[in-house]
């Protein structure tokens, strides 16, 4: 079944690659603060959709989230997208993340939503962006994560 989920993961990244953008930039790396904390790099695959990486650090443990974003303009004529998506992640904590067993180190993967607004500087080649990634671990006790909260700068790229 995972090598089902991949298979067409990858597909609907790496199929839907478009020479147009509407987006002001292509791709972008930064850093992240919030939940994780941590960095991330997005890149644009078509016209308005990208792909993520967050790769973050919390509760003395690691985690990679990668996301599929569609974006849209808030407003015409301003530098203000919103955007949503879906994604996955996996994260190795010891036993000080609240989610983890307290008697072991544990492996933890899941699915992922997210939430936000981006908005791309004039003056400057830099993005800010404020999201909301609720998460669903799957191999867990504690399931369900909706604190996770960031703001990200990025500098991008043309």
């Amino acid at each position: 079944m995972y090598r089902k989920i991949f298979t067409i993961s990858f597909f609907l990244i790496f199929g839907m690659n478009s020479l147009l953008f509407s987006q002001l930039y292509i791709g972008s790396v930064g850093a992240r603060l919030g939940n994780p904390l941590g960095g991330s790099a997005k890149y644009f695959v078509s016209e308005w959709v990208a792909v993520e990486a967050i790769f973050g650090s919390s509760y003395n443990g690691l985690s990679v989230t990668g996301l599929m974003k569609k974006h849209y303009l808030v407003k015409r004529r301003t530098p203000l997208f919103g955007y949503y998506g879906a994604g996955a992640h996996v994260g190795f904590w010891d036993n000080n993340a609240p989610w983890v067993d307290s008697r072991i180190k544990q492996t933890i993967y899941g699915i992922d939503g997210v939430l936000g607004m981006e908005y791309i500087m004039d003056e400057a080649p830099i993005t800010v962006s404020v999201d909301w990634i609720p998460s669903l671990n799957i191999n867990s006790p504690r399931k369900i994560n909706l604190i996770q909260l960031g703001i990200t700068a990025r500098f991008y790229f043309y």
